[in-house]
């Protein structure tokens, strides 16, 4: 558990049920897909589950990704994001996902009301916003990733 406390903070309330309940959902779903390719064949396989799996996995990457790649980072997390300028389509497609900010800060917030309660973020954080589209954002990440090394003394 140490280790999962350390990727999120997210793992800090769990039980030892709710673990056991995520490694059960992990081991269904590794046997659907098995059992899938079993039954029907990995060409059938591949098309109605593999390749859609993969576009669904990449697109999913970036758009977590490109709303963090080169933020800030520390305490107060609420405010390591950015918001993107999107057209009207996209805002729709990604349930205003644009609109990351808002969601940061406060996170209930249903996806049709995010642009009405849009949030800013504060002059402190105005670095986050190095680009403004999420065209200039995926082309952004092509940098490549950011590495952060913490000695013992650091944590």
């Amino acid at each position: 558990m140490k280790l999962s406390k350390k990727i999120s903070p997210a793992f800090d309330d769990w039980t030892l049920a709710d673990q056991l309940n995520s490694i059960m959902q992990f081991g269904g779903g590794i046997a659907f897909h098995l059992a899938i390719c079993y039954f029907a064949g990995n060409e059938i396989y591949l098309h109605a589950l593999g390749y859609p799996m993969v576009a669904f996995a990449w697109i999913w990457s970036m758009l977590i990704y490109v709303f963090h790649y080169d933020t800030t980072m520390g305490e107060n997390n609420k405010y390591h994001a950015r918001a993107l300028k999107s057209n009207r389509l996209f805002r729709n497609v990604l349930l205003n996902f644009n609109e990351h900010v808002t969601h940061h800060v406060n996170p209930v917030i249903s996806w049709f009301e995010l642009p009405k309660k849009r949030v800013e973020l504060p002059e402190n954080f105005n670095s986050n916003i190095r680009v403004n589209t999420l065209t200039g954002a995926i082309l952004q990440q092509l940098k490549g990733p950011k590495i952060i090394w913490k000695t013992e003394s650091e944590k």
